[in-house]
């Protein structure tokens, strides 16, 4: 694992801010890992009235409040924090799956397929005045030919695919990058049981005996 170094400036605070005291109390929150628990740690900064004042320009030395001294290397700002690419390809591929191609498999076989006894939506009256909507005419070729199950089949495969290619990316990413141990945070615990409980359903189908 590797550790990343993160520059911080502190811009110390004047006599009269200070209002008398002579030390400044940090207290700094960390967390060990992506999963690990966090961790509050303090330290406390006296003043040193033996120390020289810093220089402008200086890498030590402290821009004027309210200017930024964009000049001087130790005071450029940071970058953001940049996700890995097997972060953002896992989030992309886990959005598909289960925000767009499963949700559609879901829909045509809960609505797709016509009830029982129900005739087709969009067919005309009998006097053939009717005229149906576009969504009528929609579903009804769904619900024509099996149509509904295709789909319904169709998506569901792609969904549990994309699904299984940003599990196994976001698996390679902690175990490359990661520092920590699968399954550890409450979004790899939730995770986890959606899959589990999603690809059920597939092998709920399979098993299913036969309609009579």
């Amino acid at each position: 694992m590797s550790c990343e170094t993160v520059p911080f400036i502190w811009v110390a605070p004047t006599v009269l801010e200070l209002n008398g005291a002579s030390s400044v109390l940090f207290k700094v929150t960390t967390a060990g890992g992506r999963s690990g628990g966090f961790r509050n740690n303090q330290a406390t900064f006296s003043a040193n009235s033996n120390l020289p004042s810093p220089t402008l320009g200086n890498a030590s030395a402290t821009p004027p409040p309210g200017t930024h001294d964009t000049a001087n290397a130790a005071h450029a700002p940071v970058s953001q924090y940049d996700l890995p690419k097997n972060v953002r390809a896992h989030g992309w591929f886990m959005t598909l799956a289960w925000g767009v191609f499963i949700p559609i498999g879901v829909w045509a076989a809960r609505y797709g397929k016509a009830p029982p006894g129900v005739c087709m939506v969009g067919e005309t009256d009998g006097d053939g005045s009717a005229s149906p909507s576009a969504w009528a005419r929609s579903v009804r070729w769904i619900r024509s030919e099996g149509r509904w199950f295709k789909i319904h089949r169709a998506c569901t495969m792609v969904g549990v695919g994309f699904f299984g290619v940003g599990f196994v990316l976001m698996y390679h990413e902690v175990d490359t990058n990661g520092g920590a141990a699968h399954f550890k945070s409450t979004h790899a615990a939730f995770g986890a049981a959606a899959a589990v409980l999603g690809l059920a359903q597939p092998l709920n189908a399979y098993f299913r005996p036969a309609r009579k």
